[in-house]
């Protein structure tokens, strides 16, 4: 209704610029000054309608103090405040001067004083009723939102007095104002009443701030009360950087999110209060990729590793190992080398960005284990896993088989469990489908495979059956296959979620404005809601300054006026009390969920690259250990349900892991070229070719012949090439007769897999055989022999 109010008041101000704007204004220059005065005018009814259609705001007052949050019969309510003495335009110049002059007494012939005149006031408050009662959520938001004037009933008014008004450099003003009693205004036993409080400066008959909130009454109770659970996630934003390859803007993602002035650390403070359960991503429970030990900014300034994990895992991009331009590899931590740095690379006191990161997720993990304990805490699916995505039983393809294998792999959180049950956390694993969308066909899926059947699910109540919702509202269900079903709101959850940014007092005032009317759907039954805020919940939002800095939201200040508010109950989830079953089709609407990242062809590239990951890291000299752990992250961050907003990035993040694991298997060429085999036995001689920016090891060649005029000795032989260079392959062969022979030279992974394309080319065999050797041997005889005749010949001289 807001934007209804904006989108009529924007098209009031087009029709009045265009009325106040002459049509000649554009051609002549005195026409044109007269334009612009008539501007000026019509800018100013503008604003003045602007602020009859949208309110005149609240900003520039801050209500601190509402006492009782609930007031008995009786009982009156104090409403105390602040007012920005820039921001409304407060006058607090000192008061003009006694015009008169000292009088003389006329008994004793002292002066005397003129007195003080009594103080004027700076502004008045008054508060007024709501003009119309308030009886069902989507109502609450619109008063708590809106900052109209109220022409209803007058509760109080009361002029603000700034006290020494002679201190002009005073930026608020405080005030204090009593509501003596409610009784003659409200009609029920217990509930809100609605209240607008306006402020006016003096000689202004509009006010020029109006807020509203609510204030709250019991008489008598006559209600079960309505348990509430609010459930916060702590989970990673939709950023590429968080994924992509080691280095400053990697290093600079995490700590602005995990160091102690980070986002995600803040929120550990901010989402502390009591009755608040944590539903958390496992990933921010671990320190990531591990650095290399042949990472130099894994060393401090003694050459001493940082951290005795460091042996093992991957660090800077490029820098796992020092590969040798001929393709021979440097030996891995696994292989038996030393941890100790080389000699060659000199100690850097400074660390780099790989161990930056590390260390900052490490120290996050404190953080958050050390706030775990004693609180109920929600472990989903590694990287939050975009279960929303997972395909039903008949749906087959590429895709979906893809999906439901890679989606399974998340289910594994038992390290995350054990840090937070050792911390002292009560943990359940918790799927969170989008939106909460949850089918039948979906949770047979789970449930079936390895891993599923003790995980519960976070379902909006539409996907419960129709029949079961009543119980579902009172308690979690036990699914038909197992499991528990979490059902809460998605309607409710968004507007407590809007309530709590607010935050401090009136967004509290707010959340008890909401329970109560879902209270009242149902009064008399036990029921526990439970409130989800959407990921990721952001608990910091940006101030309207020009600095843009990041202003935390209160939520434990809203959440201490709950506990307030005798019709509210704040608590942990309970255990579930009944059976119950799932629609098949959710009857959630879907227009505000965004379409899953993980389409069918996304989910078969994934796939491929998931089942071609580990091959190609065992290829690459250099690399290898960088592919095989922050690769297989980064792969695992992908099936996030962040990605629904943000596509494209899911694309960037994506392609060049992609291309890193495709590149592998395509960058070796075998060049085709005839060769003549001119032996009974000897080498043949392959060359391989490699145009990738790393070396290449753990590879084979094999060479197959078309006919047996040849015969290969030799088995596959090993091939070893540089990064963007050659190198020669060499096979042991055998000549059976004469001829020509076609071979093909296959390159393939230790698992088989074929690197490039084979290469076909043609040997020439021409075997020697025996027959040469009795040739030379008759050409040698017969040498001799002429030799023999010619010497004898040279003795025996005629006559």
């Amino acid at each position: 209704m807001i934007r209804a109010r904006a989108a009529g008041a924007l098209a009031l101000v087009t029709a009045l610029l265009t009325a106040f704007v002459p049509a000649g204004s554009a051609a002549t220059p005195p026409a044109a000054a007269h334009g612009s005065a008539a501007l000026v005018i019509g800018q100013d009814t503008v604003q003045n309608t602007l602020q009859e259609v949208l309110g005149p705001g609240s900003a520039g007052v801050e209500i601190t103090q509402v006492s009782p949050i609930v007031a008995a019969p009786g009982q009156p309510v104090r409403i105390s405040g602040t007012l920005d003495v820039a921001d409304l335009g407060i006058d607090l110049s000192p008061s003009a001067a006694p015009t008169s002059e000292p009088t003389t007494g006329p008994a004793d012939g002292e002066v005397e004083d003129q007195a003080d005149p009594e103080p004027t006031p700076v502004a008045t408050v008054e508060v007024r009723l709501a003009p119309e009662r308030i009886t069902d959520g989507a109502a609450v938001a619109e008063w708590a939102s809106s900052s109209s004037p109220s022409a209803g009933p007058l509760l109080v008014s009361q002029p603000v007095l700034a006290g020494d008004r002679t201190r002009t450099a005073a930026t608020t003003v405080p005030f204090s104002i009593t509501v003596d009693d409610l009784d003659p205004f409200v009609a029920t036993s217990y509930g809100i009443a609605p209240i607008s409080i306006q402020v006016y400066l003096p000689g202004q008959p509009a006010p020029v701030r109006v807020v509203h909130t609510f204030l709250g009454f019991q008489a008598t109770k006559e209600y079960a009360p309505l348990g509430l659970t609010v459930v916060v996630p702590f989970t990673l934003p939709a950023d590429p950087a968080l994924i992509g390859a080691f280095g400053e803007e990697r290093a600079t993602a995490w700590e602005g999110l995990l160091s102690e002035s980070g986002r995600l650390s803040e929120q550990i403070t901010l989402a502390a209060a009591p009755g608040v359960v944590w539903a958390v991503d496992p990933l921010l429970l671990s320190a990531g990729p591990a650095v290399v030990a042949t990472d130099p900014s894994a060393f401090d300034a003694n050459g001493e590793p940082l951290d005795d994990s460091t042996s093992q895992g991957t660090g800077e991009a490029g820098g796992a190992t020092s590969g040798a331009s001929n393709g021979t590899a440097s030996p891995r931590p696994e292989d038996g080398a030393s941890d100790a740095p080389p000699d060659d690379l000199p100690p850097d006191p400074t660390p780099g960005p790989a161990a930056r990161e590390r260390a900052v997720r490490e120290a996050y993990v404190q953080r958050m284990l050390e706030a775990a304990a004693g609180r109920d805490i929600m472990l989903l699916p590694t990287g939050d896993a975009d279960f929303g995505a997972l395909p039903e039983q008949g749906v087959v393809g590429a895709g979906p088989d893809a999906a439901r294998r890679l989606l399974r792999t998340t289910l594994d959180v038992e390290e995350a469990t054990t840090l937070l049950e050792n911390a002292g956390a009560a943990v359940r694993p918790v799927l969170w489908p989008a939106g909460g969308m949850w089918s039948a066909g979906q949770d047979e899926v789970l449930r079936s495979g390895a891993g599923g059947g003790g995980w519960d699910v976070l379902v909006d109540t539409g996907s419960i059956a129709a029949a079961d919702l009543a119980a579902a509202q009172a308690a979690p269900l036990v699914g038909p296959r197992g499991g528990q079903l979490l059902a809460y709101e998605s309607a409710l959850s968004t507007r407590v979620a809007t309530a709590v940014r607010d935050g401090g007092l009136l967004g509290g005032l707010t959340l008890m404005a909401e329970g109560l009317m879902t209270l009242n759907e149902r009064p008399g039954t036990a029921r526990h809601q439970v409130v989800v805020l959407d990921r990721p919940a952001d608990l910091l939002t940006e101030d309207a300054g020009t600095d843009e800095s990041p202003v935390p939201v209160d939520l434990q200040a809203p959440l201490r006026v709950l506990g307030q508010v005798p019709w509210l109950t704040l608590g942990q989830i309970p255990r579930a009390s009944a059976p119950g079953e799932l629609e098949a089709t959710p009857t959630v609407d879907p227009g505000g969920i965004p379409p899953t990242a993980l389409t069918e062809e996304r989910l078969a590239g994934l796939g491929d690259t998931e089942a071609r990951l580990e091959p190609a890291a065992a290829l690459r000299v250099n690399t290898g250990i960088d592919l095989a752990t922050r690769g297989r992250d980064s792969l695992g961050q992908l099936l996030s349900s962040r990605w629904r907003s943000a596509q494209e990035d899911w694309d960037g993040a994506y392609a060049p892991l992609a291309d890193q694991v495709a590149s592998t298997f395509t960058s070796i060429h075998i060049p085709a070229r005839d060769i003549a085999f001119l032996a009974d036995s000897g080498l043949v001689r392959v060359t391989v070719e490699n145009s990738l920016d790393d070396g290449l090891h753990n590879a084979t060649m094999e060479l197959a012949v078309d006919h047996p005029v040849l015969r290969i000795e030799s088995g596959p032989q090993p091939v070893d090439v540089g990064a963007d260079s050659r190198s020669t392959v060499s096979f042991q062969a055998s000549a059976i007769a004469s001829g020509r022979v076609s071979v093909t030279a296959v390159v393939r992974t230790e698992d088989g897999i074929i690197l490039g394309e084979p290469t076909t080319f043609t040997v020439r065999v021409s075997p020697t055989s025996d027959w040469i050797y009795w040739l030379l041997g008759g050409l040698a005889g017969l040498v001799i022999l002429i030799g023999i005749v010619r010497t004898v010949l040279r003795r025996h001289p005629e006559p």
